[in-house]
């Protein structure tokens, strides 16, 4: 008896932000459920592929990492290619890191201006005390950025984190079927045959 494939939509999802936000460790808690207190080291960019099941749909999320290019200014177009989402990542500790968001809108605007874009706030398990950025003032900074969501989790806990991924498919899923938006073509959840899953080749390593 033949059956059909059932092709599963495979969505890209970037993580931008300073250095030291703690990018690489959200991206490791996710990908393996583990944290380095030492730091994740990385080198190049990094991806892996996840696939998830939510409101009994199956997508993929195709994560990747800056592996530390923000330091010196080289992430390119490719990095942000084809992206349909991006997590533009603070820290709750640093107040500096939550205002260069700005800067890193503009990148996102210029390369990805089709795709849909997260605030994400890390290490909310440190002392309240030692909070720079309240929750209040993540909500203002968002307001008026057109943010679909914002969320405030901890790398080295784990909390919150896969709930974040999991609500970040569902927003992909409905924003490229919602009647309601016009749908770009740059949108279009891709598949592993049609998406370049090829890294670009860099230099150099870090610790983020």
């Amino acid at each position: 008896m033949a059956t059909s494939m059932i092709r599963i939509p495979l969505y890209k999802v970037i993580l931008v932000g300073e250095v030291g936000v703690g990018k690489s460790s959200v991206y490791t808690r996710f990908k393996k459920d583990f944290f380095n207190p030492l730091g994740t080291p990385t080198l190049g960019v990094d991806s892996f592929t996840e696939q998830v099941l939510v409101d009994g749909e199956h997508c993929k999320l195709y994560i990747w990492d800056t592996a530390g290019l923000e330091r010196t200014g080289s992430l390119t177009s490719h990095y942000y290619h084809a992206a349909h989402a991006v997590l533009l990542m603070y820290s709750v500790e640093d107040l500096t890191s939550l205002n260069m968001i700005s800067h890193w809108i503009e990148d996102v605007e210029h390369y990805a201006s089709y795709a849909i874009k997260f605030l994400v706030g890390n290490k909310s398990d440190v002392d309240k005390d030692d909070w720079e950025v309240s929750e209040d003032k993540a909500q203002k900074f968002v307001e008026g950025r057109n943010f679909v969501e914002k969320y405030c989790v901890s790398a080295k806990t784990g909390d919150g984190i896969k709930e974040m991924f999991d609500d970040i498919a569902r927003h992909l899923m409905k924003h490229q079927i919602s009647p309601s938006k016009p749908m770009n073509d740059a949108f279009h959840p891709s598949t592993e045959e049609s998406l370049d899953l090829r890294q670009p080749q860099e230099n150099g390593s870090c610790y983020c």
